[in-house]
C-alpha cells in the first residue's frame, strides 16, 4: 500500500506534513546512532514529542510503523501567538476526527522553538487545551540523545546514540470534565524531562573533538569572575578571556573542570540568576556590527534586506546603518525566540515581525532572558 496515498485520501493537508519516508535502519544506527526498536500500533494516537533538533522528524518516522502524519509548526506557532483563526481550529479538529476514523495517528511538537539548553518548558493552557480537544488517546515520546547530535548553538553534527522511549499514556476519556488547569498539569507531568537528565541514565557518547564549538552563542555568562560575553568556545571547552578559566564538555554530555557546575541545566539557571540581579547602566550591554536584518513572510520564511548594527540595553534593541535608525523596547515584544541558524525573531505585540541573524558566533540569547525578566 501506497501510504502517503492513502493518508491523502482522508485529510486536508493544509494542516499537516506527510511521513518524510524512512530512512534504512542500518543508516539511522550509522549516522545517528540512533538505538530505539519500532513502534507499531493499530490504535490512533496524538503522539507528543520535545523538540530537540532539526532531526526529530526522522527519529520519530524511523520508530512509527503504522499510518501517521506530523502537525505543521506553523500550526503550533499560530496557537502560541494566538493567530490561528475560530474557523481554522474548526477545521483543524474536524480532520483530526477525520483521522481519527481512519485509524491515522497525528505527531506533534508542542513546543514552540527547538530547545536551546536541551530542557523541555512546560506547556501553556492554550496548548494543552487544543490537544485535549483532538479527543485522541495521547502517547508521549521521549527524544533521548538526540539534542546533543545537534544542538541550536552547534556548527557541525556530532554523532551520538540517540533513542526515542515511550513510557507513557493518557487516554482521551481520563481528560472529559476535568478543567483546563487540571488537563495542563497532567500533560506537563508526562512532557519529557531536560537533555542533561536523560544523559545521567542512557550512554550517550558523543563522538565529536567539538563538543562545545559554538555554545557562546547561549551562554553569556563566566561563572567564575561574574563577566558577561567573556566567554569564548574552543574544541571541547568554553574559557573565559578575563580570568582564563576552562570548562569541559564530556562524552557524556555532563562538564568537567568546575566546583559550580554539572550540566547545561546549571548554566541556564546560573546565568540568567545573575542577570537577573545586575545593575545596569544607560550603556549597552553589548554591540554586534554587520548583522544580518531578516524579514519574514506568512509562511515564515526569512529574507535578509541587508547589513546592519544592532546595539542590545537592557531594556532596548537599537538598529542603526548609515541613515537608519530603528529601536524597538522589549516591553513592546509580544515574543522573542532563538531559531536554527543563530536566527533571532522578534514578533511585537501589534503584529510586527522582524528579525536578525548572526555568523559570528554572536550571542543573541540573551535577548531571550532579557525579554523574560521584563515580562515577569
Amino acid at each position: 500500500m501506497n501510504i502517503k496515498k492513502y493518508i491523502k485520501q482522508f485529510v486536508n493537508l493544509k494542516y499537516f506534513d506527510l511521513p518524510l519516508g524512512k530512512l534504512k535502519s542500518g543508516y539511522m544506527s550509522f549516522k545517528f546512532g540512533f538505538l530505539s526498536h519500532k513502534t507499531e500500533s493499530i490504535l490512533p494516537y496524538v503522539y507528543l514529542c520535545n523538540k530537540t533538533t532539526v532531526f526529530d522528524r526522522y527519529f520519530i518516522e524511523n520508530y512509527i510503523d503504522s499510518a501517521h502524519v506530523f502537525l505543521k509548526d506553523e500550526v503550533i506557532q499560530k496557537i502560541y501567538d494566538n493567530t490561528l483563526l475560530e474557523d481554522e481550529k474548526h477545521e483543524l479538529l474536524e480532520n483530526f476526527a477525520e483521522l481519527k476514523t481512519a485509524l491515522i495517528s497525528v505527531v506533534i511538537f508542542p513546543e514552540k522553538n527547538i530547545t536551546a539548553f536541551g530542557d523541555a518548558s512546560g506547556l501553556p493552557i492554550k496548548i494543552t487545551n487544543f490537544i485535549a480537544k483532538t479527543n485522541f488517546d495521547i502517547r508521549f515520546l521521549n527524544l533521548v540523545g538526540s539534542y546533543y547530535s545537534y544542538p541550536i548553538w552547534a556548527h557541525e553534527f556530532r554523532r551520538c546514540n540517540c533513542a526515542v522511549k515511550s513510557q507513557f499514556m493518557i487516554k482521551s476519556s481520563e481528560l472529559e470534565g476535568r478543567s483546563q488547569k487540571d488537563i495542563n498539569y497532567s500533560i506537563n507531568n508526562y512532557m519529557p524531562s531536560s537533555a542533561s537528565i536523560y544523559s545521567k541514565n542512557f550512554d550517550i557518547n558523543i563522538r565529536s573533538n567539538k563538543r562545545a564549538e559554538g555554545i557562546e552563542q547561549i551562554v553569556y555568562y563566566c561563572v567564575k569572575c561574574k563577566h558577561l560575553f567573556s566567554v569564548y568556545s574552543e574544541f571541547n571547552c568554553l574559557k573565559c578571556r578575563n580570568c582564563g578559566t576552562a570548562i569541559e564538555f564530556s562524552t557524556d554530555g555532563d562538564i568537567l573542570l568546575s566546583s559550580d557546575i554539572n550540566s547545561l541545566d546549571d548554566i541556564k539557571k546560573i546565568q540568567f540568576d545573575a542577570l537577573k540581579h545586575t545593575e545596569f547602566t544607560i550603556n549597552p550591554l553589548i554591540s554586534f556590527n554587520d548583522v544580518k536584518f531578516l524579514s519574514f513572510d506568512i509562511e515564515n520564511r526569512f529574507k535578509n534586506i541587508g547589513n546592519i548594527d544592532i546595539d542590545i540595553f537592557a531594556d532596548k534593541i537599537s538598529f542603526h546603518k548609515n541613515d537608519f535608525n530603528k529601536e524597538v523596547n522589549l516591553n513592546d515584544a509580544f515574543s522573542i525566540d532563538l531559531l536554527p541558524e543563530n536566527v533571532i525573531s522578534i514578533t511585537l505585540s501589534n503584529g510586527e515581525r522582524l528579525g536578525f541573524k548572526g555568523e559570528h558566533k554572536e550571542n543573541f540569547y540573551i535577548l531571550i532572558d532579557l525579554f523574560s525578566i521584563i515580562k515577569k
